[in-house]
């Protein structure tokens, strides 16, 4: 990943892409609590495009 990719705090920004609520709030639970990650996620490629 590049700089381009990290947030004001150093960590990176992830977003998860899927359209199963539930496995994306368990990876953003996990991925928040492992790394430093801004996460944010999408059930949709369109929803994924807006972000």
């Amino acid at each position: 990943m590049t700089d381009s990719n990290a947030d004001a705090s150093g960590g990176f920004r992830v977003l998860l892409v899927d359209d199963d609520e539930a496995f994306l709030e368990i990876s953003k639970q996990i991925l928040q609590q492992e790394n430093n990650y801004q996460i944010d996620t999408a059930t949709s490629v369109n929803q994924a495009t807006q972000k």
